[in-house]
């Protein structure tokens, strides 16, 4: 079996796979700029809160998935990468043979779920038809999503990921032409987000299954090659990641949930608005992941250790500066964008909500980088307990709140946010470096200086802030403009080393050639 050569060097190729995720992550951005106010504006804010909600539901029966599925991709690429293909294709076919049979466990007890949403949430009655048609569409994406888990699996280990985010470019415009049209021609309907998701997978599974096809010609879905040892295997690997999955829903999962049934679905509307952003910020941050993972995990098979810490810290360092500086813009800006996005809102509290919602990412956003390391190590089990202990405490201690105080949706959004900090704290930062048998304090450095970089950004921001007005469209795009390039200036001189700089110059160097 073969696998393409790469043609490029490994430094141009990151580059390109950097640039090409953030092109697809800013085409997303700018397209739910636009539409989701006017999502909001068409179906009213107690709707929109249903459509953020249909994919939290899904993301409660996607549970029994993550055992078989979470690592599924860390053993193809393993594999490939040590020039084991008949052991890659054994991974592979085990998985979609294994995902056939989950996905018609699921889907009926998913779909009576949906059936008899309204004895389960609060739903207005005149949004019940159209928040069940929402949900079975989402439910159907949801099996079609597990039967072609790994498809894309080729743009990894031929580290060629900037084909896979001109896919999602296409899909992103795609999404937004559908949701133009449906909502102009048509009466409006939430439900026309599920099917219009449900479309956008397809095409995107789709050329998928082309880029496998030419890229890793002989990685094949054939029953030969089903192994119940290697499912057995997955699930003994990945049933960790399930019980971390159960943490992170029980920990910032449930809110909308929460706020829907010990406040009301109006409320539950509200947070997911303020939740807009905060969740942009966060697929940020896993596209970032998502990039370095393919160099991380080839440098743990090779066996190049001290290269892969040195690796690490060097993306924690940019991971943090491109998550810290919008964090900054949100902090400093974040009313007035919120008056001139949502109207109709209160800008204030929504600003409120969203600082406290993405507060973990500001302090320990690039620390996620070091669950790559958890990833590629195998090493799940204590972190999936820390999440799941950390995921009942926030629970427990948000319903308190809620009977003992009037906190409302602020204990909501904040008993996550404190209790992720301490977790990644006390757990993430010291052990990361730990299993790979480094001093436990060696990823500090570079969080602290990312904390740093938050807190002086965000105040650069707010002194510009009180000098110039900014309470149009035009005038905060200049104050915006002058704080991003402020604080690529304090991360480039400040943050980052002298190695670092010659590093980024020679990714800039190799992307132009």
């Amino acid at each position: 079996m073969n696998l393409q050569v790469r043609t490029i060097s490994k430094n141009r190729q990151l580059a390109i796979n950097i640039l090409a995720s953030y092109i697809a992550l800013f085409v997303q951005m700018g397209i739910s700029f636009f539409l989701s106010p006017y999502i909001v504006r068409t179906v009213g804010v107690e709707a929109y809160g249903f459509v953020q909600f249909s994919y939290v539901l899904i993301s409660y029966f996607a549970i029994l998935s993550v055992a078989l599925n979470s690592m599924s991709s860390r053993f193809i690429m393993v594999s490939c990468f040590r020039g084991d293909f008949i052991a890659a294709n054994k991974y592979f076919a085990s998985t979609f043979y294994a995902n056939v049979i989950l996905g018609a466990i699921i889907f009926p007890v998913l779909a009576a779920a949906i059936l008899n949403i309204a004895k389960i949430i609060n739903v207005p009655a005149h949004l019940l038809v159209d928040v069940q048609f929402l949900m079975g569409f989402m439910a159907v994406n949801f099996v079609v999503d597990l039967l072609a888990t790994n498809l894309g699996i080729s743009y990894y280990v031929s580290n060629k990921l900037y084909l896979f985010s001109l896919v999602q470019v296409y899909g992103h415009i795609l999404r937004a032409v559908l949701l133009i049209g449906f909502f102009t021609f048509f009466e409006p309907y939430v439900a026309y987000i599920g099917l219009i998701t449900l479309i956008i997978t397809i095409f995107t599974q789709s050329a998928n299954i082309y880029w496998k096809r030419r890229l890793i010609p002989d990685l094949n879905i054939n029953r030969k090659f089903f192994d119940l040892k290697k499912v057995k295997e997955l699930i003994s690997s990945g049933v960790w990641n399930s019980i971390t999955r159960l943490g992170q829903i029980l920990q910032d999962g449930l809110d909308l949930l929460i706020a829907n049934l010990m406040l009301s679905a109006t409320a539950m509307g509200i947070l997911a608005v303020a939740k807009i952003i905060p969740n942009v910020i966060n697929m940020i941050l896993h596209a970032m992941i998502s990039t370095f993972l393919p160099d991380m995990t080839e440098l743990y098979a090779k066996q190049k250790y001290d290269e892969l810490v040195k690796s690490a810290k060097r993306y924690m360092k940019i991971t943090g500066m491109i998550i810290n500086i919008p964090i900054a813009l949100l902090i400093a800006f974040g009313d007035i964008l919120y008056a001139l996005w949502f109207p109709t809102q209160d800008s204030g509290l929504l600003q409120l909500l969203s600082v406290i919602t993405v507060l973990p990412w500001a302090i320990m956003g690039q620390t996620a980088i070091i669950h790559n390391i958890f990833t590629i190590v195998n090493k799940i089990r204590v972190n999936s307990i820390l999440v799941t202990i950390t995921g009942f405490l926030n629970v427990l201690l948000v319903l308190v709140l809620l009977k003992t105080t009037s906190l409302g949706l602020f204990a909501v959004a904040g008993v996550s946010s404190v209790l992720i900090i301490i977790r990644n704290l006390g757990y993430t930062l010291p052990f990361g470096a730990l299993y790979l048998n480094r001093r436990w304090t060696t990823f500090f450095p570079e969080t602290g200086k990312s904390v740093a970089s938050v807190f002086v950004i965000s105040a650069a921001g707010l002194f510009i802030k009180s000098f110039l007005q900014a309470y149009s469209w035009s005038g905060l795009f200049v104050v915006a403009i002058i704080t991003v390039l402020l604080g690529l200036g304090f991360n480039f001189l400040i943050v980052f080393n002298k190695d670092d700089r010659i590093y980024i110059f020679d990714k800039i160097r190799a992307r132009m050639g």
